[in-house]
Order: C-alpha cells, then sequence, then structure tokens
C-alpha cells in the first residue's frame, strides 16, 4: 500500500464511491485511495435493510461497484480503517492502526451514523438500527441470532421497522 495519494477520500459510502468515480470518469489520472471504516467495499443502504436483509438480493448486487472495477481504475480500498486525525497543514491522516497517509487533496465523505431511537422501549431486546453490514449480520437473517421478530403494533410506528418485521416474513421467519 502506497503512503501517498493525489486524492484521499475519506469515506468509504455512496459519496466517497461517487467522488472517486466522478475523478475517473473526468479523467483524472493521478493516485486516488478511499478509506473506509468498514470491511467492505461500497455498497447501496437501502437495499441493505430491504433486499439484502429479505434475502432478495446477493451482497455483490447491492454494491456501488464490484471489486474489479475499483482495480481496473486503479482506485485504492482501503477498508477497514479509521481515520484518527488530519494535519491540514502537512497534507496527512492518521489511521486508526497508527500509519500516515499523504495526500495532495482531501474529499471528506464520512456520512452519517443512524439516528438511534429516544422513545420507550429503544433499549428493548430485538430493537435494532441497520447501518452497515455488519448490524444485518453474515447470515442475512438480521441482527443478532434471531429466528423470530415480535412486533407490538402500538409501539411500531416507523416505517422502517414495519418493513423489517414483513421482510422477516417474506424471508420464512417466525414472527
Amino acid at each position: 500500500m502506497a503512503n501517498q495519494y493525489d486524492v484521499l477520500v475519506v469515506g468509504g459510502g455512496h459519496g466517497g464511491a461517487q467522488a472517486a468515480i466522478a475523478l475517473r470518469q473526468r479523467k483524472f489520472e493521478g493516485s486516488i485511495a478511499v478509506v473506509g471504516e468498514e470491511s467492505d467495499i461500497p455498497y447501496e443502504r437501502p437495499p441493505l435493510s430491504k433486499e439484502y436483509l429479505a434475502r432478495e438480493k446477493d451482497f455483490h448486487r447491492i454494491l456501488i461497484r464490484p471489486a474489479k472495477l475499483w482495480e481496473e481504475r486503479a482506485v485504492s480500498m482501503l477498508t477497514g480503517r479509521r481515520v484518527m486525525s488530519v494535519d491540514l497543514k502537512a497534507h496527512r491522516v492518521t489511521i486508526n492502526d497508527g500509519e500516515a497517509i499523504s495526500y495532495g487533496q482531501l474529499i471528506w465523505a464520512t456520512g452519517g451514523r443512524a439516528r438511534r431511537l429516544s422513545c420507550l422501549g429503544h433499549d428493548l431486546t430485538g430493537v435494532h438500527s441497520v447501518r452497515s453490514r455488519a448490524d444485518v449480520g453474515p447470515d442475512h437473517g438480521g441482527a443478532g441470532d434471531h429466528d423470530t421478530h415480535r412486533c407490538d403494533w402500538r409501539r411500531l410506528y416507523r416505517a422502517g421497522g414495519c418493513r423489517r418485521f414483513f421482510k422477516a416474513r417474506q424471508a420464512g421467519d417466525r414472527a
């Protein structure tokens, strides 16, 4: 892995991926790296909590671009890394393992975090937030080891909760 890139994109989500793609589409020939916390290359978030969770699509079908494209376009994907500090004057970031990476231009595309529920019951067993593939679990069965999903209609007021319930039912889970 190089320790210097002409463009360093911090954020391995949709925004970061699109920034790298746009640079190549505009014929930028310098070196590009995308740093992302997750161990996966960039993927679409909405299908994660819908088609992927419901086992309607495999993970490779929700990738923003296949791994081969990143290689062909010479975009280094630095997955599983978190930027811990930025030195704007020195044009350098330090990542979670202590490595320093220098850059010519920095694109900050870290996106956001899922807002946690603050209502009564937010801390109950079985209440989950789906923001990443790790939240869904490797078996596509949802967060944690659940094959039964409880649905209390008096407390279920978010569309995402209803969608999760019905997708689980469609996938053959007991609810």
